[in-house]
């Protein structure tokens, strides 16, 4: 059996990276669950006080070939010749106990197994490579069924002894630890592995992605942004990438927040409407108005950003904050056409007067302060006093000066212009009474 498939059957999905680190450390790591443990110790007892004789050597040999043939029965009974010796030393009997794991560990009885495994741990005087790799096997063996303490504690007492262990040990524990939600243990055995790991060949994505996790779930926003920035160097994964973007912007590092989601979508990583229109909020609020409604253009003919009030409405502000009116007034009319809000058509109406578009600009204002909900409706009446007065419709217009000076707040102005208007209006029939004269 192998050890992936093993394990999917079991795993959780607790988190992603967790997930993926079991399988690969159960592939990977220092002993793999084997019988190859028993004769290992046998060349090894020239240096133990304790041995195998020939009889248990052979009867044990006997039962991994049996073993290996998916003999189960062939290797419980090779195991039962063993057993049945009554002066078996320590050593000796955890040679039987070890094989009846394996028996029952190919044959997928994990109690029975560990039990086993547990019993062979707890003899006195083994050779320590026979003791070390039980130790690992029952790691292997309580990750696997999710016993993640008993995980740390074979673990602990493995490394205990181990001579110059790689990185895989410690990486192994710090996902039992990680499984109990004890993050700092966690992190610190990833960054012991890490650290070994980065002396040799450099450690693995899986081990970058744990080590995020953890920090994640640590709350320490330094410390996880240097590993991201770590991972988008080395994997430059669009998730990694969106994450750290999401970090420099609680750090208030908005520039770097930026430019990380502008490397996103130069690289046409890009893909969903709550990305892109971050990024054109964030070039609005940064001094990039026109990128930022050049790229919600983009978003709505590539068909990712949705073409309602809402995003119609933040292209048309792009557009003013980018100083071209004529290019806001487009989606600012479809903004208000879908939401009926008067508060837009107001807005439509400051544009239509910015551009000298008097007559749309008139119409614009009516239609807010017929639809309501306009949060100044005296500004709505200045500006269709404005619009009016220009297409030289005075009458009308002193009536919407009339009303917008009811408010207090408009009717300084609003007096203004009516005063302003009856001068123009006097000037005027002065001029063609001057002109009749003549």
């Amino acid at each position: 059996m192998q050890y992936s498939a093993f394990f999917c059957r079991r795993k959780r999905i607790l988190h992603a990276a967790v997930a993926s680190a079991l399988v690969v450390v159960f592939a990977a790591g220092p002993q793999s669950l084997s019988p190859v443990p028993a004769v290992q110790a046998q060349e090894e007892e020239t240096r133990q006080v304790q041995a195998l004789r020939e009889r248990v050597f052979q009867a044990l040999a006997t039962a991994q070939e049996r073993l290996e043939e998916d003999d189960y029965a062939g290797a419980r009974r090779a195991i039962d010749q063993v057993r049945s010796i009554a002066d078996l030393n320590s050593y000796e009997r955890g040679q039987v106990l070890y094989f009846t794991g394996l028996i029952d560990y190919q044959q997928e009885n994990l109690e029975a197994a560990v039990r086993s495994f547990e019993q062979v741990v707890a003899l006195p005087d083994l050779p320590t490579g026979f003791m070390n790799d039980t130790l690992w096997t029952l790691v292997q063996l309580a990750m696997a069924t999710e016993q993640y303490r008993k995980a740390i504690q074979y673990g602990n007492r493995w490394l205990s002894t181990a001579q110059n262990p790689g990185g895989d040990p410690f990486y192994l524990l710090a996902v039992a630890h990680y499984q109990i939600e004890e993050y700092r243990q966690s992190v610190d055995f990833l960054n012991r592995a890490i650290e070994i790991a980065e002396r040799d060949r450099g450690a693995r994505e899986e081990w970058f992605a744990l080590l995020r996790a953890g920090y994640f779930q640590l709350e320490d926003t330094r410390r996880l942004r240097e590993v991201l920035e770590i991972l988008v160097t080395r994997w430059p994964k669009k998730e990694y990438w969106t994450h750290l973007s999401a970090i420099y912007g609680e750090l208030n590092m908005e520039r770097k927040q930026v430019a990380v989601l502008e490397t996103i979508y130069d690289s046409g990583l890009m893909d969903r409407e709550n990305e892109i229109v971050q990024l054109a909020q964030l070039y609005m609020q940064n001094g990039g108005p026109f990128k930022g409604a050049k790229i919600i253009e983009k978003g709505m003919a590539d068909g990712i950003v949705e073409r309602n009030e809402r995003n119609y409405r933040l292209l048309s502000q792009a557009w003013m904050m980018a100083q071209d009116d004529r290019r806001a007034v487009p989606p600012l009319v479809e903004a208000a056409r879908r939401s009926g809000d008067g508060q837009l058509y107001l807005q439509l109406a400051q544009s239509y007067l910015n551009l000298d578009q008097y007559q749309e600009c008139a119409e614009a204002a009516r239609s807010g302060l017929n639809r309501g909900g306009l949060r100044r409706p005296d500004t709505a009446n200045v500006v269709l006093g404005m619009c009016l007065f220009e297409m030289q419709q005075y009458e009308p217009a002193k009536e919407a000066f009339r009303a917008a000076r009811g408010d207090d707040r408009s009717r300084r102005t609003a007096n203004q212009w009516i005063d302003f208007i009856d001068k123009e209006v006097a000037r005027k029939r002065d001029l063609e009474r001057q002109m009749q004269r003549g």
